[in-house]
């Protein structure tokens, strides 16, 4: 019984020194800067990709970078549990995200990337216009100060880049360069602000008329009664003509028949 107690005490010491350490470890981590672009559908749905840099410091620091992708994996939510300021932050929950992809690159002998790639609804259909589509963008997950403020720190920088035919109506925060263009908007950290989205509207599809809207249009039946007035008249002016074809189909049938 004694020696049981010992090998499960021997068991345990040896999961904390080789787990508990590494990853104790890596709770040291902290990313140098973060680099956050999304590509936004005209369904209001987003490829986005995060590119966080790591500058170890030190042997230790780099020891605990490379057991981390050991234990961690392609797994981004050991990342997340594992090293502050590795999170998603586009979306409302870990949940909505899809075709999640994770790698690491050695940048170089004390620089590495983490890159994850993910799918994420960011915006929702707020308003439908007779030539356009209003959209909302604001699923930030950005971390939250002691009064509920968006916190952005330093070494973030976001940038959304919306459909090529979209028209930005407002955003928030407002900065002097956050408007890069017609349909991107970038924000650089730090920055603290109560609201962050971003409403703009895109062309609403234009559908092919249907031949009874067309026919419907003020003016087109008026030119259509005329067309099928003058094809009557057309018809019954060679009446004759026609009834000899008729009798002629017939009877060339006729003989073939018998």
């Amino acid at each position: 019984m004694r020696s049981s107690f010992l090998l499960l005490t021997v068991v345990i010491f040896a999961f904390f020194v080789l787990v508990a350490q590494p990853v104790s470890a890596a709770a040291q981590l902290k990313p140098s800067s973060v680099t956050i672009t999304a590509v936004v559908s005209g369904k209001g749905v987003a490829d986005v990709r995060e590119d966080y840099l790591f500058i170890l410091r030190d042997q230790n620091e780099l020891n605990a970078f490379e057991s981390l992708v050991q234990t961690a994996g392609y797994s981004f939510q050991l990342w997340i549990a594992s090293v502050p300021g590795v999170d998603f932050h586009l979306g409302r929950s870990y949940s909505e995200l899809s075709n999640v992809v994770l790698y690491t690159q050695k940048v170089s002998n004390n620089v590495y990337r983490l890159t994850v790639r993910y799918v994420v609804p960011v915006a929702v259909l707020v308003e439908e216009k007779p030539t356009e589509l209003v959209y909302l963008l604001n699923r930030f997950h950005f971390p939250r100060g002691p009064g509920g403020t968006y916190e952005l720190p330093a070494g973030y920088s976001v940038e959304i880049v919306l459909p090529s035919n979209a028209k930005i109506l407002s955003y928030a925060p407002q900065t002097e360069s956050a408007l890069r263009s017609t349909n991107i908007v970038s924000w650089e950290g730090p920055m603290s602000t109560n609201q962050w989205f971003i409403r703009y509207a895109i062309p609403r599809p234009v559908a092919a008329p249907s031949l009874v809207s067309f026919l419907t249009r003020p003016g087109y039946g008026f030119y259509f009664g005329v067309v099928m007035v003058l094809l009557a008249l057309a018809l019954f002016w060679k009446r004759e003509y026609f009834k000899q074809m008729i009798k002629r189909y017939v009877e060339e049938n006729s003989a073939f028949e018998e």
